[in-house]
């Protein structure tokens, strides 16, 4: 026989086979082989076919291969999230089984719970309690006992939280009828209220005699708006309320009568004498001025305060012509040195009777600076009314022959031997005023136009006259870090020079000059004294006091 013969007779032996086995019972046998006919499952969980196959299947796969997973032929014949019994039929390949499934719920329901605040005489509903629910199957929730809304305190209150399996829990929680009111209103900047306007009218005596704040009043405060929180006591609970402070009557305020001129610059606050309101007040024009129409006019501000209330107020203002020119201050005759650099600037200075930022200009187009001579060098300054105020001094441009590094040099080496670690301004001042009136001798004449010159007289020459002291001192006070000034007298054809320093209480006289008649030390003087001195000796030191900063200081402690 071929052997194409023989794979023909075993399958068809193995039909035979197959057919008497699913004959005589042969069918309920294999069944029994392949599945569970009983089963038993918690509520919630994943349930699979597969779930109801034996691990270990006696059935032979070689005779009739099965599929590797088994499914129900109706997925909605069980609920797997409501307990109860039920026959759902699995199928694997041509088998089919009807097995029987026991849902079961098992594990108690987990409930979080809050307290629950109602009005008076208000329904309630235990879902109103709920603050989450973990559990497999569906929970009712309900009331141990139905709690009392009529009457005002804090109820302890149960609740029984119930599944589909029958397992319950119970949880306390608080409901609160409140014996204080949600919110008590008060103006800002009013008087804080007392307990009795937290408390609800409808209160017994007794709860009203035994009230109080748990929360310390002297934390609360009408000055600010706001909704603040605090609480109060009540027959021995404690009850929440808010303090709601409100700001609702506009700003009051007193206006001025304004004076200006048509190029002022002017802000809403200068037509505000005072303001008068519970918070910030912030002021603005509600009507803004015309500033081209000279005379009267009325002029609107407007009061806002932090909360929104505003008010408007009338105010005047009176606009004339700026016919008044710059004031210019601090200009004189400058000796510039070759090479220098050029500072023409630095003590000058212009005001405006209007005008606060007028700018001062230096007209030096016939000025220069690399030959040797003298030249008009013109400031000038030109305020937004077009008034123009002009000042010409003198500059006399000469060539260098002092080496200034040089001169710095000797003035620190004095300063090193008079000066110690720690001195103030004013003692600094003193030790230099000292050196100088024992260490440079009076002679009468000196050059006027060099300061470098009248240094290295003073520093190293150690005589001269009164330029040559104020130059020195200069140059020291400088050098120690002092501000100073030189000044001279008026009129101008009598010389004498002095100096001014400020050693931090404002700008005061230093004069290092010995004086023949009463030998005076003119150091630290206010200008009250110097012009007393200066009456006395025939103007000694009158000047132009247009030309310097105000001398307005006072004495030092250590000179009073």
């Amino acid at each position: 026989m071929s052997k194409q013969g023989v794979s023909k007779t075993i399958v068809v032996l193995l039909a035979v086979i197959l057919a008497a086995a699913l004959t005589a019972g042969g069918l309920l046998l294999i069944r029994q082989e392949l599945f569970f006919t009983e089963a038993t499952a918690e509520a919630g969980t994943s349930i699979l076919a597969d779930d109801l196959l034996k691990p270990e299947r006696a059935f032979p796969a070689n005779l009739l291969p099965l599929p590797e997973h088994a499914e129900f032929a109706d997925e909605s014949a069980y609920d797997a999230d409501v307990p109860g019994e039920y026959e759902p039929v699995v199928v694997l390949g041509p088998f089919r089984a009807k097995a029987a499934l026991k849902i079961v719920d098992t594990t108690k329901p987990e409930a979080t719970v809050h307290d629950v605040e109602v009005e008076k005489g208000a329904a309630v509903s235990p879902t109103d309690f709920i603050e989450s629910i973990n559990d497999n199957t569906e929970v009712k929730v309900s009331f141990e006992t139905l709690p009392d809304t009529d009457t005002r305190g804090i109820k302890e209150t149960a609740l029984i939280f119930t599944d589909l399996g029958g397992n319950s829990v119970r949880c306390m929680a608080r409901l609160v009828i409140s014996k204080a009111r949600p919110e008590v209103k008060v103006e800002a900047g009013q008087t804080l209220p007392g307990i009795e306007s937290f408390l609800m009218p409808d209160l017994s005596e007794e709860d009203k005699a035994d009230a109080r704040f748990v929360t310390p009043r002297s934390s609360l405060s009408t000055v600010i708006p706001g909704k603040f929180p605090l609480t109060v006591n009540v027959g021995g609970d404690d009850y929440d309320s808010f303090l709601v402070v409100e700001d609702t009557v506009p700003p009051t305020g007193v206006m001025k009568e304004v004076s200006a001129y048509s190029t002022s610059v002017l802000s809403a606050e200068e037509f505000v004498e005072s303001t008068e309101d519970a918070t910030e007040v912030s002021v603005s024009f509600a009507k803004e001025p015309d500033m081209s129409r000279l005379g009267e006019q009325e002029v609107l501000i407007a009061l806002t305060d932090d909360a929104g209330n505003r008010s408007e107020l009338p105010s005047k203002l009176i606009l004339t012509q700026d016919t008044e020119a710059p004031v210019i201050s601090g200009a004189k005759d400058i000796v510039y040195f070759i090479g220098d650099n050029a500072a023409f600037k630095q003590g000058v200075s212009c005001s405006d009777n209007c005008d606060t930022d007028i700018e001062l200009q230096v007209d030096r187009d016939r000025v220069d600076l690399e030959t040797e001579g003298e030249y008009p060098l013109l400031y000038y300054a030109v305020d937004r009314a077009g008034n123009r105020a002009e000042k010409q001094v003198v500059l006399k441009v000469l060539v260098q022959e002092y080496d200034k590094d040089a001169l710095d040099a000797k003035a620190d080496e004095i300063l090193a031997g008079i000066l110690q670690e720690g001195m103030s301004d004013y003692e600094k001042a003193h030790a230099i005023f000292v050196w100088i009136k024992g260490h440079i001798f009076y002679r009468e004449t000196s050059q006027k136009d060099n300061p470098l010159q009248a240094i290295s007289e003073g520093l190293e020459g150690r005589s001269g006259d009164c330029f040559v002291y104020a130059m020195s001192a200069k140059e020291l006070l400088t050098r120690a870090g002092i501000p100073n000034e030189d000044i001279q007298k008026i009129p101008r054809s009598h010389h004498h020079f002095w100096n001014l320093v400020d050693v931090g209480t404002g700008w005061l006289h230093f004069d290092t000059t010995p004086r023949v008649s009463d030998h005076p030390n003119i150091f630290l003087w206010t200008d009250e004294e110097l012009m007393e001195y200066s009456g006395r000796h025939y103007g000694s030191h009158n000047y132009d006091r247009s030309l310097y900063p105000e001398v307005n200081g006072t004495k030092p402690v250590e000179m009073q």
